[in-house]
């Protein structure tokens, strides 16, 4: 098996082929006949399920328990008649990526593969050691399974299939719970009398007003108007919503005027937002320090009171924004609409991200058990029986949905916990939520009654929250999707981290001074020429007009 699966990796390496297919493929051959045919029946006699998988210093147990003792552990036993054993457990994402690797290259493979890495999850298809779970879909899925994998379009699962054979069930995230909003700190809006923006050209006056009007009151010129975290991206003081004010989509790949596929960050349209970013930071409107500074460090800076604004995701008032309000009582951070120069697109990037590929090892015996595992995730979570304080949030904090090995959440839950909070907070009545939604509730009630600790909640879910921001997109179309779903095309696959360096390298160069803006241009040519230009073609043959 490990000869077999080095020619085909070395085959795959040397050809550069791919082997992604858009659906179709033969008809697959029926399923052997099962005892516990339907999405939660058990197995009697239970069957053994050997996995791996991965923990980290946020596990937090009761005593007696551990990974492999359990209430999802004890579960998957009594409820599904599955007895779950592994075959090794990793500490930390740095010693599971070690451990995939050495159990890729070796071929002794476990039952069930949580896989996170697009490129190990294609050199397990490409070798053919993952199970067809096409056959098994009708029968085991649950309508809940079905929503989650479908509601946001076919691609979802396309994403994991391969050769026209769904090799693995996807866990997708909801595209529209990452779209980018401003966080401004409203304290200081109500302190000046100020309006929050409604354009691009408003909002970078603001972000000069707090770096030039001594807004903490310290009588240092130390505060700073715009947060930016070192990575430049991502759902805390990352410049995705900056850029898409300007009409750029720098991290996704996505369809110009023309139909082509493109990648925003090589756009002129990204140009203008980087003069601008460049103006701000000579002009002392970005803290100089910030390409030392990851989103750890932002966040300490922001908890000082030296922050006025920050792009980020519908989450950052749960982190880092609370640290703001735990050291400063008369602190208070409010989530805005992004905004928009004159003459573009109001259009903000989001994606479809596949999390995990939960796959199984081909010839094992009880393949559908994927299904099983994530079905009774979502009934645990969500459905008939769900029993959310036992196996997802205790009230002594722990969180227990770590537990599980597989999952994925209903598709626009939190949206829908947003409206439901909402009337439960106007009229008084909680009887209509489920378990989750009833924890939010609980928490924006004691926001209200005077508990800080609990703004975290409160600023996703509470009156003029978040997800009223990310109501107000959709509402107006606002959203642009990357083309690009689970595995990425070869020449990425090949020069993506050369790609993904060089533009934080050089996007960082031109922000603070060290290059001229016209170097975009220089980029723009090295960019192509480094992989670029294949990568593009190879998204417009994989996603035609």
């Amino acid at each position: 098996m490990k000869k077999t699966l080095m020619v085909v990796l070395i085959l795959s390496v040397v050809s550069g082929l791919s082997v992604w297919a858009g659906g179709g493929g033969e008809e697959a051959s029926k399923p052997p006949s099962r005892s516990a045919v339907g999405p939660l029946a058990r197995y009697d006699p239970p069957i053994k399920l050997v996995a791996v998988r991965e923990v980290n210093d946020t596990y937090k147990y009761d005593p007696g328990e551990d990974i492999t003792n359990n209430a999802w552990q004890q579960a998957y036993l009594d409820e599904l008649g599955i007895e779950v054993e592994y075959m090794w457990i990793a500490s930390g994402a740095d010693q599971f990526r070690q451990k995939m690797n050495v159990m890729v290259a070796s071929g002794d493979l476990p039952d069930f593969l949580p896989i996170n890495d697009p490129l190990v999850f294609r050199q397990l298809a490409e070798a053919d050691l993952l199970e067809n779970l096409d056959p098994y879909y009708d029968d085991y899925v649950s309508p809940a399974l079905n929503e989650v994998l479908t509601k946001q379009g076919p691609a979802v699962l396309e994403a994991a299939r391969v050769n026209g054979e769904l090799v693995a069930v996807p866990r997708p995230n909801t595209a529209v719970d990452g779209a980018p909003m401003i966080w401004i700190k409203q304290d200081w809006l109500d302190k000046y009398d100020l309006d929050p923006p409604t354009s691009m050209d408003e909002a970078i006056k603001l972000a000069y007003f707090f770096a030039k009007n001594d807004p903490d009151g310290n009588g240092k010129d130390d505060s700073f108007g715009l947060a930016l975290n070192k990575n430049l991206w991502g759902g805390f003081a990352g410049l995705e919503g900056f850029f898409n004010g300007f009409g750029a989509y720098p991290t996704i790949w996505h369809r110009d005027a023309t139909g082509k596929v493109v990648y925003g960050a090589v756009q002129p349209a990204a140009k203008n937002a980087l003069a601008a970013l460049a103006r701000a930071y000579a002009d002392g409107i970005i803290d100089p320090e910030f390409g030392v500074k990851p989103g750890g460090k932002v966040g300490e800076t922001i908890a000082q009171n030296k922050l006025g604004m920050e792009y980020g995701a519908m989450w950052n008032s749960i982190w880092p924004l609370n640290g703001n309000i735990d050291n400063d009582e008369t602190a208070y951070w409010q989530s805005y609409p992004a905004v928009f120069v004159d003459g573009v697109d109001k259009k903000l990037q989001v994606s479809i991200n596949i999390s995990n590929y939960y796959a199984m090892r081909k010839g094992y015996d009880y393949p559908e058990v994927v299904y099983k595992l994530m079905n009774f995730w979502l009934e645990k979570g969500w459905g008939v029986g769900q029993e959310p304080e036992k196996f997802f949030w205790a009230e002594n904090g722990i969180e227990k949905f770590k537990y599980a090995l597989a999952g994925a959440s209903p598709y626009g839950k939190n949206l829908i916990a947003y409206h439901k909070v909402n009337e439960a907070l106007k009229t008084g009545d909680s009887s209509k939520l489920n378990g989750e939604e009833m924890i939010y509730y609980q928490h924006c009630v004691q926001f209200q009654e005077g508990d800080r600790s609990q703004f975290g909640h409160w600023g996703v879910f509470g009156y003029n929250a978040s997800y009223m921001t990310i109501q107000n997109y959709l509402d107006n179309d606002m959203l642009v999707y990357n083309v690009l779903i689970g595995v990425p095309v070869q020449a990425w696959l090949d020069n993506g981290s050369t790609l993904s360096d060089l533009l934080l390298q050089d996007y960082t160069k031109i922000i603070t001074g060290e290059e001229p803006v016209e170097y975009f241009d220089t980029f723009v040519k090295n960019w192509m020429d480094l992989g670029g230009r294949e990568a593009t073609a190879q998204m417009n043959e994989r996603y035609p007009k």
